[in-house]
């Protein structure tokens, strides 16, 4: 006897079937591998570690490992904010999904935690990288402003679920993180009854739990950028309304932050941040009504530089990025003002953050939507 344990094809017949055949590679599989079906496993001969694909879906596959890497493409995930009246989605919880090596319009992912049907908005996110998970800080429903904390997995479609709380409720924070190393950080914002906030706080994203405080920005305030090169561990943040001022921080330790440069005259607060991670080029996109990109070299204290323009000006600004493997960076306009129609838009654009030059429409979303909070499963 071999001591091999085989599948049976009938527990009624007890006929014994042979053992579904896994593939098996030096390397892991890709999103377009496109196997026949869910269920199909691959082994990577190098690693050891097994893959089950959960989904199927031409081009867009999931595989799950034994050890805990997700294969899928790399979803950029905006949650959160409010849109117009009229326009399905004023009061919004919903998490959109888009595929960011792909053009193309918003998919529904899920739902952030319900709170009353009100919106959740100046909502802040970031994410562990190819970890996989994404997190929201704060907000406000229109009637208070939220402490919570909660979670996904970028890779499953799904409803949010709860993580923790912030040691206070904030509205309009900013957040970063230090990818794969596991910490989240989010930091400044406003208090209630209206007060600016000057706390940075952390989180360990594969757990759960309240924030830890790390230390304080140089200056309180609200409408916060926050942008990493990821597992190189620095983190800046944009300051915030009406100040052009940087701050950058050591993610992985405690100690307040220290001044890193400034951006230009009108790129004040409220823009969409991203960065290539450890290619090391950080990107703030639009903000404060204006249409202006700049871009700043993360190791490198010092002001930012001119980069290009969005396609018009704008606020409540999101962004997220495919990181140093994708080098593209997504943001949702937000609101726009006059001549356009003036209030919530549902515009994304795109721009190749190792080059530069003007943002590319890439789709839109389902409804309006600004205010919101973007992360992504990225490598860094």
């Amino acid at each position: 006897m071999s001591g091999e344990v085989r599948q049976n094809t009938s527990v009624a017949t007890g006929v014994i079937a042979t053992a579904p055949t896994a593939t098996e590679s030096a390397s892991d599989p890709l999103y377009t591998t496109n196997p026949e079906d869910v269920g199909a496993e691959w082994h990577n001969t190098t690693s050891g570690e097994i893959f089950i694909c959960s989904d199927n879906t031409a081009g867009n596959n999931v595989w799950a490992g034994q050890k805990g890497t997700w294969i899928s493409a790399t979803r950029a995930l905006f949650g959160g904010g409010y849109g117009n009246p009229g326009s399905g989605n004023s009061n919004m919880t919903t998490i959109e999904y888009f595929i960011i090596d792909t053009l193309g319009n918003g998919t529904s992912f899920g739902n952030l935690l319900p709170m009353g049907g009100s919106p959740i908005y100046a909502i802040c996110a970031s994410d562990n990288g190819t970890n996989g998970r994404g997190l929201w800080f704060g907000g406000s429903d229109n009637t208070i402003y939220k402490d919570d904390i909660q979670y996904v997995t970028i890779g499953s479609l799904g409803n949010a679920s709860w993580f923790g709380n912030i040691s206070q409720g904030v509205f309009a924070p900013g957040a970063c993180s230090n990818a794969t190393n596991d910490r989240v950080c989010r930091a400044g914002g406003v208090t209630q009854p209206w007060a600016n906030t000057n706390t940075i706080e952390y989180v360990t994203a594969t757990s759960t739990g309240n924030t830890t405080d790390i230390g304080n920005m140089t200056a309180s305030n609200y409408g916060i950028s926050g942008l990493s090169n990821g597992t190189n561990d620095r983190g800046v943040l944009g300051m915030g309304s009406s100040s052009v001022a940087m701050d950058y921080f050591t993610i992985s330790t405690t100690g307040n932050a220290a001044d890193f440069g400034d951006v230009t005259a009108g790129s004040t607060g409220y823009s969409g941040a991203m960065s290539n991670g450890t290619d090391e080029r950080g990107v703030f996109a639009g903000g404060s009504y204006n249409e202006e990109i700049n871009y700043i070299t993360i190791t490198t204290t010092g002001n930012a530089t001119s980069f290009g323009d969005c396609s018009t000006p704008t606020d409540w600004t999101t962004g997220t990025s495919s990181g140093s493997v994708g080098d593209r960076g997504l943001f949702a306009l937000g609101y726009l003002s006059a001549p356009n129609p003036v209030g919530a838009c549902n515009i994304l654009e795109y721009i190749t953050i190792s080059s530069t030059g003007n943002s590319t429409d890439f789709g839109d979303f389902t409804g309006t939507r600004q205010a919101s909070g973007g992360c992504s499963n990225a490598m860094t």
